[in-house]
């Protein structure tokens, strides 16, 4: 896939070198594509057990489908050890910095 999208990158590369040349229907077939790609960059396919427990804590928590998603990936990673912990006890002083 990476490899599909490294030629695609190219191709649009090329394109934008070259746009006197590049025949209209290939930038027109080429932006689309492209368009199409960044409209889904963030769509992450789920099983559909998973989309509803998303979805449900998403709206419990008034997030999006993406930032729940983030939001329980670093909770899961912090949790098991894949992520520093940024705790604070309850003796120590905020410093009033972040």
């Amino acid at each position: 896939m990476a490899e599909e999208r490294d030629r695609f990158i190219h191709r649009l590369e090329d394109a934008a070198n070259s746009i006197s040349v590049v025949p209209r229907r290939e930038l027109q077939i080429l932006l689309r594509r492209a368009a199409l790609q960044l409209r889904n960059v963030d769509n992450i396919k789920l099983y559909p057990d998973l989309e509803q427990a998303v979805a449900a804590l998403g709206a419990a928590l008034d997030k999006s489908k993406n930032e729940t998603i983030r939001i329980v990936l670093r909770d899961w990673l912090t949790a098991n050890g894949y992520m520093p912990s940024h705790d604070l006890d309850e003796d120590t002083k905020p410093d009033g910095t972040a």
